[in-house]
């Protein structure tokens, strides 16, 4: 159990590290879902391309999905495109992309294994807990983190483009990079799946970029915290599997509950977590305040 736990975590706190530096940049990026797809099926090309070698292959998904969001964020910024629409538009691209891709490649848009077993689970959870404390040690205490976060903070004060010019923030430059490291790390995420699975499946994300968004918040933008709270979001996902599974088996437990209902038990999680975390920091009664009926 605390395996497939801590597989599922990893993939999560990677995505919600990429999320969480584009949210203190002040641009967040909500299109990790689909840079998690193209990660994994550009892996999937360069693992068999490089002959069953691992590192190239996540080094390529990387770079691919680096350079996509590079090329995404010129087009937003060049032409004041709304960030969010553009986003959900990435997202049915990539797997539309992948989809198409692998038709024409592989003449299947089915599941694609891997020719052999890939145990590197350990790798990839080690690279997620080196993220999560770098990118806590760089936010906190680098001159490039503060001023990301300044960035962030005048893009919500309403600060215009030159007056942070002017102050030596240059905020189009933390939007480039911000982007270009959450790519990264979302398409580390889905190499960690890839290998996790021994094959591609397409739209297997399952909602992991959603649930990497909502990381980010229940975890008040504080990547220690963020991971924590996707640690919780992969515990309900192991343990609605097991549920499911459970229910599914047992004559007294399998009317109980609609099966359908069970797979989303990480999101109705997400959830109530998210409502329990602002409640302890006392947001409800804010939120309540501001709701007119």
């Amino acid at each position: 159990m605390i395996t497939l736990i801590i597989s599922g975590w990893t993939p999560l706190a990677l995505a919600s590290m990429g999320a969480l530096w584009t949210e203190l940049a002040g641009c967040l990026c909500v299109c990790i879902e689909g840079f998690i797809a193209l990660g994994a099926f550009v892996s999937y090309i360069a693992y068999i391309f490089f002959a069953a070698n691992m590192a190239a292959a996540v080094f390529s998904g990387a770079v691919f999905c680096a350079l996509c969001a590079l090329a995404l964020v010129f087009i937003i910024w060049k032409l004041r495109l709304n960030i969010f629409v553009s986003g959900l538009a990435f997202n049915l691209i990539a797997e539309g992309f992948c989809a198409i891709a692998s038709r024409r490649i592989f003449g299947s848009a089915g599941v694609l294994r891997l020719d052999a077993a890939v145990h590197a689970h350990g790798v990839f959870t080690s690279t997620a807990v080196c993220a999560v404390v770098l990118s806590a040690a760089a936010l906190r205490w680098t001159l490039a983190g503060r001023r990301l976060r300044a960035a962030g903070l005048s893009a919500g004060t309403g600060l215009t483009l030159e007056a942070a010019r002017e102050s030596a923030l240059s905020p189009e430059r933390y939007f480039f990079v911000s982007w270009a490291l959450a790519a990264v790390l979302a398409s580390t995420a889905g190499s960690a799946m890839l290998f996790r699975l021994g094959a591609y499946v397409p739209y297997g994300t399952a909602g992991r970029g959603w649930l990497a968004l909502a990381a980010v918040f229940m975890g008040f933008k504080k990547p220690v915290i963020t991971a924590a709270a996707a640690l919780a979001f992969a515990a309900a996902s192991v343990l609605s599997s097991s549920v499911t599974g459970t229910f599914a088996i047992s004559p007294p437990f399998s009317t109980a509950l609609p099966l359908p209902l069970l797979p989303a038990l990480p999101f109705i999680a997400a959830l109530a977590l998210y409502v329990l975390s602002c409640a302890a920091a006392g947001y409800l009664p804010s939120l309540f305040k501001s709701i007119r009926f």
